[in-house]
């Protein structure tokens, strides 16, 4: 009798949980929807703004020889070319979930960032971690605590990401990189492709690249653990456009604009993306609920069966031996 009260307090249990994961499950669906939407329509945005980007550095080409780039005074200058050609100190951003729950959304996170680190520890580089999320913070903070400069909730400015909580992330940027603190700025952070996949992507955002780096690329990471590289190549569509005032006049408040979009961007593709591994995850742990309380259930009916059994069998002894 106690096995048979173990096993039913088991399906209850399961019960209960299962109506957990199936609310998470319908909460991720809605939100995801409006954050799907919201990473689209600021794609076409993005795209824009690089675009434009490109087309800035192929014209101001033509006006700081490739000597002085380093040299030129001016925010914008920097944050196109850099300050110098050493580039000892990088600074990589990390987007992640403050909780879990969503399958392998933030493990992809902190595999990537350890890759890299690791990469750059190894040419003697100086690496700055400046983390986005507390969940990828707690582990990364296990390897490399004293790296670790700064961690801000996600998303930035409350539950809704908000372009103006970004933009104050993007000037602190700026100012860090007046003050010297680092040379390369890269963010790392999973961009929305289906429900049912992300692919770990890691853009430079300091200096701003005309083109993709051959070290550049992305990683697709399916539900079913599959892992699939591709190489990015160059993907900008190039125009021609005529600037009005002068493109160096231009230089400083696009490239400005330019990080605080590409950093806005980002975090969009993970909301969507972590949205979407959440409702995934859920839903099979929804599955996976049900069919253990199917095999309970069919547990608990053999032991019930088998008591009912030799109960029987008591009753009949008892009646033959009177």
């Amino acid at each position: 009798m106690a096995n048979l009260k173990a096993v039913k307090d088991r399906i209850n249990s399961v019960k209960s949980t299962r109506k957990i994961t199936t609310a998470m499950k319908e909460i991720a669906a809605s939100k995801l929807r409006r954050a799907q939407t919201r990473a689209a329509q600021a794609r076409a945005y993005e795209d824009s703004m690089e675009n434009m980007v490109v087309e800035v550095s192929n014209a101001m080409k033509n006006i700081v020889e490739e000597e002085d780039k380093y040299t030129h005074d001016g925010l914008g200058h920097h944050l196109m070319y850099g300050r110098n050609n050493d580039k000892n100190t990088h600074l990589i951003i990390t987007v992640s979930s403050e909780r879990g729950l969503c399958g392998a959304f933030n493990h992809n996170v902190v595999k990537e960032t350890k890759r890299r680190v690791n990469t750059l520890i190894d040419e003697g580089k100086t690496v700055k971690i400046f983390c986005i999320g507390k969940k990828v913070a707690g582990i990364l903070q296990r390897y490399y605590g004293d790296m670790i400069i700064d961690i801000i909730n996600d998303p930035p400015g409350g539950r809704n990401l908000e372009y103006t909580a970004v933009h104050d992330v993007s000037q602190r940027l700026q100012f860090m990189y007046e003050d010297g603190e680092f040379d390369v700025c890269t963010i790392i952070y999973n961009k929305f492709l289906s429900v049912m996949s992300q692919k770990i992507t890691a853009l430079q955002l300091i200096p701003v690249p005309t083109h993709y780096p051959l070290d550049e690329f992305e990683v697709e990471h399916t539900q079913e653990g599959q892992v699939k590289s591709e190489q990015l190549g160059s993907k900008r569509k190039q125009y021609r456009f005529e600037y009005e005032p002068s493109e160096e006049e231009l230089l400083t408040e696009l490239m400005a604009r330019n990080l605080t979009t590409q950093l806005y961007g980002a975090m969009l593709e993970s909301e969507a993306s972590k949205h979407g591994a959440r409702m995934t995850a859920m839903d099979n742990a929804t599955r996976n609920a049900k069919d253990m309380i199917d095999r309970l259930t069919l547990q608990y009916n053999r032991a019930r069966q088998a008591q009912v059994t030799n109960e029987l069998i008591e009753i009949i002894s008892g009646a033959e031996a009177l």
